[in-house]
């Protein structure tokens, strides 16, 4: 089985994680209890986070790799001061979530094909391909529609917020951020508008 932290997760990866049949989990994603998606060719797949939350609601024993699916975060930001607050706030979460930093929208959107994120604390303002841009292209991929996205920009235009919120976005920061007031972000599952 390859790394479950990489990719969505398989009826077969879950049974050998939780250690039970494989046709029980697809009945739990039938009948509603795991979330899961199918590709386009019919495969069952379900995301490391709707599994994390599963295993929480009905206080399942699990195998030890399974602590190994910390959420995943994405920092999108061309700014040379992001280094120094992607660095401050891998700091603060350490185990609790695996962080990655790209500076474009382009490099953003490679990224996310690669690896499916959690969250995604988005710039908006970025040349080239920007922040709304790309929020609007995760809401209207089925693959990528639950990944939650933060946006942040330096601007306090309304229309620019409504502009964010509009794509998908689940809130915007003002920039200039700090590394604290995210960590509470990754922890927490808001309901999305999408």
């Amino acid at each position: 089985m390859k790394d479950p932290q990489t990719r969505s997760l398989t009826t077969d990866d879950i049974s050998r994680l939780l250690r039970v049949d494989r046709g029980s989990v697809a009945r739990w994603a039938d009948q509603g209890h795991l979330r899961s998606y199918r590709t386009p060719g019919g495969h069952r797949r379900i995301l490391p986070d709707d599994l994390r939350d599963f295993v929480r609601r009905f206080r399942m024993p699990v195998h030890e790799r399974l602590d190994g699916l910390a959420p995943s975060v994405l920092f999108v930001d061309d700014d040379a001061r992001s280094k120094v607050l992607v660095q401050a706030f891998r700091r603060l979460v350490q185990k609790r979530a695996r962080v990655r930093h790209v500076g474009s929208g382009v490099d953003a959107l490679v990224e996310i094909g690669r690896e499916v994120p959690d969250l995604v604390f988005l710039d908006i303002l970025m040349p080239g391909i920007d922040g709304i841009e790309v929020c609007r292209r995760l809401a209207q991929n089925p693959i990528t529609r639950s990944v939650r996205v933060v946006a942040m920009s330096g601007s306090d235009d309304p229309g620019l917020l409504r502009l964010v919120m509009d794509a998908g976005a689940e809130t915007m920061l003002q920039k200039p951020v700090k590394a604290r007031e995210l960590v509470p972000l990754v922890t927490t599952r808001p309901g999305r508008g999408r």
